[in-house]
């Protein structure tokens, strides 16, 4: 179909939350996290092909086959032995030992986590899926071509997020993983902004720095055409570690507008390799435009050199921490440095009810801007707000009873 936008509508607890994490685990081929489900098939349909999976295709395990130390876990631990064993599937053992929810279950259990890891990957053994799996897998993948990002509710985060196998970075008693989103991000634009100088300076390394200094005053030059005299700044700030302040004023002080005097075939080379980076900082450029159409009262600027962005509030004209930040704010950077930053081709987004923390002018404006990101190929949200249609997406809407109907 060439429709980008699907958006379902439907009050709590109707299962709008089921179907996407159903959507979600076909669609990334995570087919052991659909075990728990009542369901006959499903299927996925493409523009030239139907993809079908049914229910008793899952691997299975039985009570009668369990052995005594899968029979303690389900005693000591009531309702968590399908989680582990569904995680024990999904993630390699280091990741497995890491789990919050194995290591809670070790220490209740008295073991180490080590260890219990080891016994759950040697009983799901015999669970591993077969040929059929692996082949509608390999399918989808080849169909979609895609990422998919799935964003669950902020108020589900850390239990969807521990069901996902992911760990956050520092997680202390009802750990904050909002906060540790943010510093993510923080993360992501310094490692960007790092790549940018690490190209700059191999082309430095070529020469060494005391001949650098040299040629910046005595090398003949010849007049090199810049677009804008403002991207010959930010190389030389890039490379503020390499080159003397004096000699940064060297290559600089020739300038005239549309042409500087700057080392001839050497410079002219650093230059193109700036600009062929230069599309990370654009990238990092218009994922701070989108963000500040949100925040309120504050700015949030990038500064390049330094690898690092800050938020300004603009009343008191004072530096701000992102965890500063509301939730809403949170919520809203979060959700497009993903798109922005971190997704490195097309995706699918799913997004599960997107109204929770932001207020209704933000709603309108949501899923128009994560539809329009230019990684996004197709949205998918699950909603009770009206206002998060109340845009140019509203033809997408569907209520979810419309897709449903009653087994008899």
């Amino acid at each position: 179909t060439d429709q980008r936008c699907k958006i379902l509508i439907a009050e709590n607890g109707r299962g709008k939350t089921i179907v996407l994490k159903s959507l979600y685990a076909m669609l990334s081929g995570q087919f052991s996290r659909l075990t728990s489900l009542e369901f006959e098939k499903i299927v996925v349909t493409f523009p030239d092909d139907e993809i079908t999976l049914y229910k008793n295709q899952l691997p299975k395990h039985s009570e009668s086959d369990e052995n005594s130390f899968i029979r303690e876990i389900r005693e000591k631990l009531s309702g968590k032995l399908d989680k582990l064993v569904e995680l024990a599937m999904l993630l390699p053992t280091e990741r497995l030992k890491e789990h919050f929810l194995l290591q809670f279950s070790a220490e209740k259990l008295d073991i180490p986590a080590s260890l219990l890891a080891e016994k759950l990957k040697y009983a799901v053994s015999d669970l591993e899926e077969g040929d059929h799996l692996v082949a509608i897998r390999k399918k989808i993948s080849d169909k979609l071509k895609a990422e998919i990002l799935y964003l669950p509710t902020y108020r589900r985060i850390e239990e969807d997020l521990y069901d996902l196998g992911y760990v956050p970075i520092e997680i202390g008693l009802g750990g904050n993983l909002i906060q540790s989103g943010m510093s993510d991000v923080e993360e992501i634009i310094k490692q960007i902004s790092a790549g940018i100088q690490h190209t700059l300076f191999g082309w430095f390394n070529r020469l060494d720095k005391e001949i650098w200094e040299c040629l910046i005053k005595e090398a003949k030059t010849e007049d090199i055409e810049i677009e804008n005299f403002e991207t010959l700044k930010i190389v030389m700030d890039h490379i503020r570690d390499y080159v003397s302040d004096q000699g940064k004023a060297e290559v600089l002080k020739g300038f005239d507008p549309g042409q500087v005097d700057v080392l001839d075939d050497f410079l002219s080379d650093i230059l193109q390799a700036y600009k062929e980076q230069k599309e990370k900082e654009e990238t990092i450029q218009q994922f701070l435009t989108i963000c500040n159409r949100y925040i309120i009262d504050k700015q949030i600027s990038y500064h390049p050199s330094q690898g690092k962005i800050e938020v300004i509030q603009t009343k008191e004209n004072r530096s701000l921490n992102l965890e500063s930040l509301s939730s809403g704010e949170k919520q809203i950077i979060s959700i497009f440095s993903k798109l922005y930053l971190e997704i490195k081709k097309p995706c699918v987004v799913l997004i599960d009810e997107p109204e929770l923390s932001i207020s209704m002018e933000w709603q309108r404006t949501l899923l128009p801007d994560i539809l329009n990101s230019p990684k996004c190929l197709f949205l998918m949200a699950a909603t009770h707000s009206p206002f998060i249609f109340d845009n140019a997406l509203d033809i997408y809407a569907v209520a979810l009873d419309e897709y449903v109907r009653e087994c008899r």
